[in-house]
């Protein structure tokens, strides 16, 4: 009997510690120039607007992965305190203009475990979206975890041994799966801070046992913090951060071809955009994630991790066109 009740004590308490809780968050616009405000056109890219987000429970904020469901509506984001914070994106008239139906939720662990707290990166397994299983890559003890529902517990998943070579707390920062192109099926995996001899940071790409490790030109002194896989599978674009002194913080998206890599090495991509501060609002961006907009055209989400200084950090939430020219 007592067997019993610890056992229903147990599903209980992980029930809640699943459940997700309704959190107030304030959103205020923003524009990217501080001296150009009419600004549209960034790079390549054309601005869709940025919300500052900010609540004043203490469980908000870190938060380093997003992914967006097909409309570009509901989201989930993943913070590196193990976290879902999931809501609903507002627009009006094709601008982003507010945030609702915001929550917070603990990332469920496999059982016998609680260490899943440093989650850093967050991708979609198939075109579903955030309405089909999700994946995550976590740093320090590198694993990638799929997710079949925010409340399920994960499935680990396999990865090559070479993402656990790099410097500490510097090795997997981005993830993503392609769903659909011709290299359906294959997991793809970024190192923040691992670099080969040349300085280019080491990338993989591998399905089952079959790995392929290439390696990506490092644009100035950025290092990739996430990346978002085209809906066609033939592209993946990446968000890139600069946020170490004697630099300003910056921002970089590049864009690289599928069909590059294992051409040549490394591969360069195309630069979107760079801006720093104090020119851009800018602070320390992690997440990115790609949707077709009901206009048709895609469209950039990235996010910022606050660290949990809100004093000297903040929550940012930007999105982008990609002009039809670049998709």
């Amino acid at each position: 009997m007592r067997k019993l009740l610890l056992a229903l004590l147990i599903i209980i308490a992980g029930t809640i510690t699943a459940a997700a809780k309704p959190v107030k968050v304030t959103a205020t616009a923003f524009t990217l120039s501080r001296f150009f405000s009419s600004d549209k056109a960034y790079g390549s890219l054309v601005w869709k607007g940025g919300l500052l987000l900010q609540s004043a429970t203490g469980r908000f904020g870190g938060f380093s992965g997003i992914a967006l469901d097909k409309k570009g509506q509901s989201f989930v984001a993943i913070s590196d305190r193990g976290r879902w914070f999931t809501g609903k994106l507002l627009y009006k008239n094709s601008f982003l203009s507010g945030i609702g139906n915001t929550a917070i939720s603990r990332i469920r662990t496999p059982k016998n475990t609680n260490y899943y707290r440093d989650a850093e990166a967050l991708a979609p397994w198939s075109r579903k979206g955030i309405n089909g299983p999700l994946i995550i890559g976590f740093e320090r003890r590198e694993r990638i975890a799929r997710y079949k529902t925010l409340s399920s517990r994960p499935k680990r998943l396999g990865l090559p041994k070479a993402v656990a070579t790099g410097k500490y707390n510097g090795e997997m920062e981005a993830i993503g799966r392609f769903y659909s192109g011709p290299a359906r099926g294959w997991l793809l995996a970024i190192s923040e801070d691992n670099l080969d001899k040349n300085g280019n940071l080491k990338a993989w790409m591998w399905k089952n046992r079959t790995i392929r490790a290439f390696s990506i030109k490092r644009h100035s002194n950025y290092l990739v913090t996430g990346l978002a896989v085209m809906p066609d599978g033939k592209s993946f674009v990446t968000i890139e951060r600069s946020f170490s002194l004697p630099y300003l913080p910056g921002m970089a998206i590049r864009q690289f071809k599928t069909a590059d890599i294992g051409k040549s090495r490394p591969v360069a991509g195309k630069l979107l955009f760079e801006g720093r501060q104090p020119s851009y609002a800018i602070d320390n961006m992690e997440g990115i994630a790609v949707h077709r907009h009901k206009d048709g055209k895609l469209r950039l989400t990235v996010i910022s991790d606050d660290n949990f200084k809100r004093s000297i950090q903040s929550t940012l939430i930007m999105q982008f066109e990609m002009p039809q020219a670049i998709q």
